[in-house]
């Protein structure tokens, strides 16, 4: 059976998958001296063949056009260069067409980048960025005769946060709590702008097409296996065949039935993450315990095992947005 006939709405959306005239991966740019040696690649062939009896190489073609391009006037080049501009125009153009068509959200996601909510900085990360530390550590590389470069910078800065005293330390916590509740009250907000929820439409429609085309892919391949089956040809030999036809007992020895495999239970799939107090309740503080208890009860992560704090980190990283976290969680 086809396609059509085992899932009509299937087959609607596959066709529409490949048929409604999305833009298709556009050739490569070609080069100015790849113009040129289209265009004067038939008038050296013809030359060298007069000139050597009717034979012309691929090598002495490519060295004729060559030499040919090396003594091009400048205009005369500049006329290929610019057509090569052109054309470098049109792949450029079409790539871009083809990763808007193929990553909806993820070019949203870039159009909207300056509304997106910023993850707030860690503890650490003020500590770094604070002007008086900073200033103490490059003093500290200046009195020990180092170069005041980054890499010197950082990790003096990485030595002064080790040896901070827990009172220094609560400081730069006490502002990182202060971030991460404000990036909680900013994420509620972003939440529930219309940029979000395009955003999200995009990626759901994105995330069936990928369905469909698995799906459809699936159907073909067990369909050509059926096929193929179909197509062998019987391994009878004529003797046992002509005995069958005039209903003969078939006297070739017969193997013994095998005997039958055990009975195997599929394996289950491991149980979710357990929705303990803690995570549940850091979710619900910064205003993702909707997406954070959507996430944990998708099949795919409940089969990865992840744990509640995994699923958080990830819903963090990815802004709120479950098909991101999803795929991060699942290294896709």
């Amino acid at each position: 059976p086809s396609l059509a006939a085992l899932n009509p709405s299937l087959a609607r959306m596959s066709d529409m998958a490949g048929c409604s005239g999305e833009p298709q991966k556009p050739t490569k740019a070609v080069s100015a001296y790849w113009l040129f040696s289209n265009a004067a690649r038939e008038e050296v062939t013809k030359k060298l063949k007069e000139q050597n009896g009717g034979k012309a190489s691929f090598g002495d073609i490519a060295k004729t056009i060559k030499m040919r391009w090396e003594a091009l006037g400048e205009v005369e080049r500049k006329a290929f260069e610019d057509r090569a501009a052109v054309d470098r125009e049109r792949s450029a153009a079409g790539m871009k067409a083809l990763l808007e068509s193929s990553d909806a959200a993820g070019t949203l996601r870039r159009k909207y980048e300056d509304l997106l909510p910023r993850k707030p900085a860690s503890a650490y990360d003020l500590f770094c960025q604070a002007p008086a530390v900073r200033e103490r550590a490059e003093r500290a590389l200046a009195s020990g005769g180092h170069p005041l470069e980054n890499k010197h910078v950082a990790s003096k800065l990485a030595e002064f946060w080790k040896a901070a005293s827990a009172e220094e330390k609560a400081t730069f916590e006490d502002q990182h709590k202060q971030a991460v509740a404000q990036h909680a009250t900013l994420q509620k907000e972003w939440m529930t702008t219309p940029e979000f929820a395009e955003i999200e439409k995009a990626q759901e429609a994105q995330d069936e097409r990928r369905r469909v085309r698995a799906a459809a892919e699936t159907l073909g391949e067990a369909e050509g296996s059926k096929g193929a089956a179909r197509a062998r040809p019987s391994r009878e030999t004529p003797k046992r065949e002509a005995g069958k036809s005039a209903g003969k007992p078939d006297d070739t020895p017969q193997s013994a039935p095998a005997a039958k495999r055990a009975r195997t239970s599929k394996p289950e799939v491991p149980p979710g993450p357990l929705l303990d107090a803690r995570a549940l309740e850091e979710a619900r503080k910064i205003g993702l315990e909707a997406v954070f208890r959507n996430l944990a009860s998708r099949p795919e992560v409940l089969a990865a095992g992840k744990s509640g704090d995994d699923i958080l980190v990830a819903l963090q990283k990815s802004g709120g947005l479950v098909n991101p976290a999803k795929r991060a969680l699942l290294g896709l």
